[in-house]
């Protein structure tokens, strides 16, 4: 509770803050003229941080939620769910992104059943009555997935953010955090705490096994860039055992295997209030941002979920 103090630019860069909401922060501190920064913190019963950075006069108020999760709290074989936990995440909640709920909870349900036939299989003996029913398996799947398209409202949360004024959604997974950034007119900034803690409290996996192949695609066109595979071989080589020595994408076999159950888990045990901070900055009431958090956040509980000790 209170504020930090004033800082010079360079401390707060090398500061907990993500260093992609720094680059965007500091837009709001150029534009001021004015180096020295003023950041207001407080931290909520249940863990939440915030921190907040006024400036008068800035016409946009960019936002971002950090969670401390990337690839570095994943295992071998089960790598590249923080990534893929971050597609999900604009993959709608029981208030958006849906026409049908109860069509939608039926299609995932089904997709699932599909999919861990078609694995279990794919991994056993291709026997021509295997690979027949593989086939099968497969249009099943490309069915359900039409239909589940069908049902869906493509990209709603990018929606909802531009028709308020948003100049800038987007998101980032790096090895050690997970961040969710928006840029609002400063009067609409409420939108960001609804549509954030909508989607920790209520997300629901849409479209979990269709985006795997838009995820997959993203780590192909990684491997076609020149010296891909040399800097994962020097990663593997200098950081050995750390789970440093994966990256952020994963693996394409680990992709596949991937189910909602355990990408749920992990989802448990990272996505909570007492590991994360929201960042806003512009020109904003620190009282009203804490306000904000407290109406928003102020309900949910601390996860009880064990998070393994990452060797540094």
């Amino acid at each position: 509770m209170g504020r930090i103090g004033r800082l010079p630019l360079e401390v707060f860069m090398k500061s907990a803050v993500p260093a992609v909401l720094v680059l965007v922060l500091a837009a709001s501190i150029a534009a001021a003229g004015e180096f020295p920064v003023t950041v207001h913190e407080r931290t909520l019963d249940n863990g939440l941080k915030v921190l907040v950075l006024p400036r008068k006069g800035v016409p946009t108020s960019p936002l971002a939620i950090a969670y401390d999760v990337g690839s570095v709290h994943e295992r071998p074989g089960r790598t590249g769910l923080a990534h893929y936990l971050e597609h999900m995440m604009f993959k709608g909640t029981k208030k958006t992104g849906v026409k049908d709920l109860a069509i939608d909870a039926r299609l995932r349900a089904k997709l699932d059943e599909v999919i861990a036939e078609t694995i279990r299989l794919e991994d056993g003996p291709a026997t021509p009555e295997a690979l027949a029913r593989i086939a099968e398996l497969k249009a099943e799947r490309d069915r359900l997935i039409g239909e589940q398209k069908a049902n869906t409202e493509i990209n709603h949360l990018f929606k909802i953010y531009r028709e308020a004024g948003s100049t800038f959604t987007n998101a980032m997974t790096s090895n050690d955090r997970t961040i969710y950034i928006a840029a609002l007119p400063p009067e609409k900034i409420e939108l960001f705490f609804w549509v954030e803690a909508d989607r920790l409290r209520d997300i629901v996996f849409r479209q979990f096994h269709a985006e795997k192949d838009v995820v997959r695609e993203e780590r192909r066109m990684y491997e076609n860039r020149p010296g891909a595979h040399f800097n994962e071989a020097i990663d593997r080589a200098f950081f050995g055992p750390h789970p440093y020595s994966h990256g952020v994408l994963g693996s394409h076999d680990d992709l596949r295997r991937l189910t909602r159950t355990e990408l749920r888990e992990f989802w448990s045990r990272y996505y909570s209030v007492d590991n994360a901070t929201i960042f806003v900055g512009g020109d904003v009431d620190p009282e009203r941002v804490f306000a904000l958090a407290e109406r928003y956040f102020g309900a949910m509980k601390p996860s009880t979920a064990k998070r393994p000790r990452i060797p540094t």
